[in-house]
């Protein structure tokens, strides 16, 4: 029996809109469910919603969408 392949971040768009975009989609998906650092304290802080961190000692606040800049 043949090996499953690993489903990959993007996936889930199938074999629609190109290879390219499914990459750029992957890279978006994989750096915003990354732990951010907190800019105040520097602890980890998580993404709970688009552009809403919580940081488990300063609570929550606002960044990007996806991710902290």
């Amino acid at each position: 029996m043949a090996e499953k392949k690993e489903k990959l971040l993007g996936g889930k768009t199938g074999p629609r809109y190109g290879r390219r975009v499914r990459a750029r989609i992957a890279a978006v998906e994989r750096k915003q469910r990354a732990r951010q650092e907190c800019p105040k304290c520097g602890k980890v802080a998580k993404r709970t919603g688009p552009g809403i961190f919580e940081c488990p000692t300063c609570g929550k606040f606002t960044g990007g969408a996806y991710y902290l800049e």
